[in-house]
């Protein structure tokens, strides 16, 4: 992971300086120079005309959730610096935070932690991975509290630990700068908010470039190139809604030119022959489309391909550039390296930035979600053994050994000791009922999650790939395990298979490590060089949106009198 300097907070905190004095946007990019300069200084990384080489992630600042109704009980505050007293000297700064949002949760909505309370977690327990030499208080406690299902009642203090963290985290950035250096990178301030067209607007006068430091890696550049291309036809300010209907090979209409002059916009049409008929070259189009916004292949323009189409450009817009923030979080540049994007239930590998294969894969259900890390592949166990987590021991493993004595026997299963007094250390032995299948690929992480086969194949026949308590398993698993092990000479291709049916547990470290990445990408542009689209499973969009935008497109609500705008034309 390498962080990126002046990325999209230095952009839109320059920005609020150039419009506090009323400078247009457009006047803010006529000189990059002069606007990298401006950012840096707005961030407190300007000293007596140089720019300061402080090494922190920008993307963390000021990136709080907007949720009001979650409250925090101010009192609360004097019982946690009780707990944990080596954060006692941010205790007036916490309080006052928390006075300035009214006591609004700043880490957690409605749906528990938000994504960039994650992304913060991620950051702040791999900063020693990342290179950065800043020791924080309780790391171990942070660690803990953030690797295991957060309890209602245990919200209150997690909220503070991360409030607390963030702030050390800034203090001990800013260790040894100028005090007046430290107070003008406001860590405790919201971040300013961009409009997203204006942006765009902006960057087709600048040249392109939309941030003023920008990462180099194919899916930061790829999306981008989409971004501007969306901007420059036009696409995201087209509002006009398509009437219900279903279309066909070998129907004709005058919608159907019409949706025929937005798949030629799209690119998903190669001509744009004026006609009203749904002919072959139609039909690989509405295909085309469906393709990229994982839908059913089924060829038939209905419900589900026109609720695509008629999402909003500059909602479109907005997504992508959402995404596009996203990918500066996790940034990719290893000469090989493997890529689970998690919405599009998708295995990536890659060498030197050039697509080399993929493969489906399962993942986190909404409860027990996936998360977006990265870190190093560093050895596979071949056949091997299942611990089985507490909460299904607890759930369903106890209470079935309480009503039969043969149950562990009669399902492969073995007593190995004790994780508390109550609770006895159980694991599944190497089998056809081992959940983990003939494989698990280990990248040790505080999230214990991992890559591993399955014995639930069926599962990748399914729509919904979001079914597992959070590992990510792959529908291939010899293949993986022969990509990763082929710098281990010794290792041929029929002793990974031997090694797969041996029911035996056994490891191999990887000669060379594997870098592993999995993000949350609802847009991306693939190897062929189609912009994706996938369902936001976990539904993080909206949210980073409001997080990160101002006059945010809202969803058409369907009703009677909108659905006859729609046949009108009229939205």
């Amino acid at each position: 992971m390498k962080i990126h300097k002046y990325l999209l907070f230095a952009f839109i905190f320059s920005l609020l300086h150039f419009c506090s004095k009323k400078t247009e946007i457009t006047d803010f990019t006529e000189n990059t120079e002069q606007a990298k300069y401006s950012a840096s200084y707005e961030r407190g990384l300007v000293n007596d005309g140089e720019i300061l080489d402080v090494n922190f992630d920008p993307t963390l600042i000021g990136a709080f959730s907007t949720q009001t109704e979650k409250k925090l009980d101010l009192d609360s505050i004097g019982y946690f610096f009780n707990e944990f007293k080596e954060f006692a000297p941010y205790k007036n700064e916490i309080r006052q935070f928390y006075k300035n949002r009214s006591s609004a949760y700043a880490w957690f909505d409605k749906d528990g932690l938000s994504e960039q309370a994650d992304h913060l977690a991620v950051r702040l327990m791999n900063l020693e991975k990342d290179g950065i030499k800043i020791d924080l208080p309780y790391h171990k406690r942070f660690h803990s509290m953030m690797d295991n299902e957060i309890a209602k009642e245990d919200e209150e203090k997690v909220e503070l630990m991360l409030t607390s963290q963030y702030i050390a985290y800034s203090k001990r950035t800013f260790e040894g700068k100028a005090d007046e250096l430290a107070k003008s990178a406001d860590w405790l301030k919201a971040a300013g908010k961009y409009d997203a067209v204006e942006m765009m607007s902006s960057a087709v006068q600048n040249g392109g470039k939309i941030f003023t430091d920008e990462p180099t890696h194919r899916h930061f550049t790829s999306l981008k190139e989409k971004i501007l291309d969306f901007h420059n036809k036009g696409l995201d300010t087209v509002t006009y809604q398509f009437p219900a209907g279903t279309y066909k090979m070998g129907d004709s209409s005058a919608v159907i030119s019409k949706i025929r002059e937005r798949l030629f916009l799209l690119g998903d049409l190669k001509t744009n022959e004026p006609s009203g008929e749904f002919d072959k070259e139609m039909l690989s189009a509405v295909h085309h489309f469906q393709y990229r916004h994982s839908l059913d292949s089924s060829g038939v323009i209905g419900k589900s391909f026109l609720e695509s189409l008629n999402v909003p450009g500059r909602d479109r817009l907005e997504r992508m550039l959402v995404n596009l923030e996203r990918m500066r979080w996790i940034s990719p540049e290893d000469d090989e390296y493997l890529m689970v994007n998690i919405p599009a239930y998708k295995l990536f590998a890659y060498n030197s930035q050039d697509y080399l294969w993929d493969m489906d894969v399962i993942v986190g259900t909404s409860n027990r979600r996936t998360v977006a890390f990265s870190d190093k592949m560093s050895y596979i166990d071949f056949s091997p053994y299942w611990n089985i987590p507490p909460g299904i021991l607890k759930r369903k493993i106890i209470p079935a050994m309480n009503r039969s004595s043969s149950y562990l026997a009669r399902n492969g299963m073995e007593k190995v000791g004790k994780l508390t007094r109550d609770i006895p250390l159980i694991r599944q032995k190497p089998g056809p009922k081992n959940p983990l299948g003939k494989a698990k690929f280990m990248f040790p992480n505080t999230y214990n999650i991992y890559l591993h086969d399955t014995n639930e194949k069926y599962l990748f026949k399914s729509k919904n790939k979001a079914q597992s308590s959070g590992c990510v398993r792959v529908a291939n698993p010899l293949k993986l395990a022969k990509f990763v092990l082929k710098d281990n000479k010794d290792i041929t291709d029929s002793i990974i298979v031997e090694k797969m049916n041996e029911g035996k547990e056994n490891r191999i470290v990887l000669a060379k490590k594997m870098p592993v990445y999995l993000t949350y990408y609802t847009t991306w542009v693939d190897h062929n060089g189609n912009l994706m689209f996938s369902n936001d499973i976990y539904k993080r969009d909206r949210k980073l949106k409001a997080m990160l935008m101002k006059n945010i497109v809202e969803p058409v609500v369907k009703t009677p009198e909108n659905n006859e705008k729609a046949r009108s034309g009229k939205i």
